[in-house]
């Protein structure tokens, strides 16, 4: 997963039910990574009315965000890579 134009990643869901692709995609983060991406994680119970998400906002402020009790991690991780390989173009371009 391409991190270097992330700049934000919220993170909600309950542990107890379809939680797997949000707890795949916080560990795809990697350590060195979390110094520049402010990671906030949210666990939710069973009574709260929160919806359940996994948001990124990259360094040009567009949010993709998914739903991982619906969404696959790997449809997601796609989604992140194919906007960041593009920004990564840009910046080339700009060079």
């Amino acid at each position: 997963m391409i991190t270097a134009y992330m700049k934000s990643a919220i993170v909600r869901f309950d542990p107890l039910t379809k939680a797997k692709p949000a707890r795949i995609f916080l560990s795809l983060i990697p350590p060195h990574a979390r110094a520049a991406i402010k990671v906030d994680t949210k666990i939710l119970n069973k009574s709260s009315t929160a919806t359940p998400i996994m948001s990124v906002t990259f360094k040009d402020d567009k949010v993709i965000e998914a739903d991982p009790t619906k969404t696959p991690i790997d449809d997601f991780v796609a989604e992140l890579d194919r906007y960041s390989a593009g920004l990564k173009l840009e910046e080339q371009l700009r060079e």
